[in-house]
């Protein structure tokens, strides 16, 4: 592999964290002006095209969700997210697997379980471990997020065995705890009764993981 492709490779990688981050911080805390302005930045917007093509128009449709940040009315989103993530009524649309895939809506199911050992081996620790259901979908990004930064520093050590273990194991993990519950998550976020930014985000965030895990396929 040549150094131009490596660079491709590395510039690639460091994209898909950026995007995973900033999906785990709007999905996981309460929107302020700063993180608004930071996924809505150039930086941000750089970070999603580098996955632009004609195969998909998930990235396009994820980085026009990302600009509309910039323009949104704090006031009125953090009423939207504290509703649709906190409560204090009845979630409509519960940001937890074990609620989709398991026979009753409740936390800390047997999905939660496998989440979590799968987070072990990894030696990732989510916040709130653990006391807070791990397979909340903040988290699961946060853990693509990091596993997404190993890969990177694996590939450009050179250790390509650790960088090839740590994408399949992505992929199984979007397949088996992500994709599995998306639909209906973004079915019951469509149910909101205020579509300023969370409903657009989760449907673009589930467009885009579902080409990520097709698109890596057939990459390096």
């Amino acid at each position: 592999m040549n150094a131009e492709m490596k660079e491709v490779i590395s510039t690639l990688l460091a994209g898909r964290a950026y995007v995973f981050s900033a999906l785990h911080r709007l999905l996981g805390s309460e929107p302020t002006k700063e993180l608004l302005d930071a996924v809505g930045s150039g930086e941000s917007m750089e970070a999603v095209r580098l996955f632009e093509s004609a195969d998909s128009d998930a990235p396009e449709k994820l980085r026009n969700v990302l600009l509309s940040c910039r323009e949104a009315e704090l006031d009125r989103v953090k009423d939207e997210y504290t509703r649709l993530f906190l409560g204090p009524d009845k979630l409509i649309a519960p940001p937890w697997e074990s609620c989709y895939t398991a026979k009753e809506r409740a936390l800390f199911q047997e999905s939660t379980l496998h989440v979590r050992s799968w987070y072990q081996q990894y030696s990732y620790v989510p916040a709130g471990y653990p006391s807070h259901p791990d397979d909340h979908i903040s988290l699961m990004m946060h853990f693509l997020a990091l596993t997404t930064e190993r890969a990177k520093a694996c590939f450009e050590q050179e250790l390509l065995c650790g960088y090839k273990s740590l994408l399949e194991g992505q992929k199984l993990f979007e397949k088996n705890h992500i994709l599995n519950w998306m639909d209906a998550y973004c079915t019951d976020m469509d149910k909101s009764e205020t579509k300023l930014l969370y409903p657009q985000l989760t449907r673009a965030m589930a467009d885009f993981i579902a080409y990520d895990h097709c698109w890596r396929q057939s990459k390096p």
